[in-house]
């Protein structure tokens, strides 16, 4: 795959660069976009060959947890059943912004997201029973 560099420029911009990056990821590939502390390498949870790729890409075992960028802070409800109270005021006072969240997830097959994920993309995700969450405070992210 060739490397495309989509330069944003006002909104008309981003809405151009958003569309291309759709068509990347959803074609599998990777999409580097900014967030507010550094540039993230992102790639579709629901395909394998996509996460092996963005483990190569960022030099990254099967044993280290990938992070989940999420566009909204709404969207934490679609990993983890029952936010606990703190994780909910951390999230309130710190998304969008500069703050990941690991959280624990019992059973990750019965969440929104992990009940559509095959069982190695699952465990990509849901790493040893947790989620790492964080919602960036950039429009590109969303």
């Amino acid at each position: 795959m060739v490397t495309q560099v989509v330069m944003v420029n006002g909104q008309v911009g981003l809405a151009e660069a958003v569309r291309q990056g759709i068509e990347v990821l959803n074609r599998g590939g990777l999409v580097v976009f900014p967030t507010e502390t550094v540039y993230g390498v992102a790639g579709r949870a629901d395909k394998i060959e996509t996460i092996v790729r963005l483990r190569q890409v960022k030099g990254r075992s099967n044993e280290k947890a990938l992070t989940v960028h999420l566009g909204t802070k709404e969207d934490a409800g679609k990993y983890v059943h029952g936010i606990p109270g703190v994780a909910q005021r951390l999230i309130r006072k710190g998304w969008p912004g500069p703050l990941t969240l690991v959280l624990a997830v019992e059973d990750a097959g019965t969440t929104e997201v992990g009940a559509g994920l095959s069982a190695e993309c699952r465990e990509a995700i849901f790493y040893s029973g947790t989620v790492g969450l964080r919602c960036p405070d950039d429009p590109i992210a969303e």
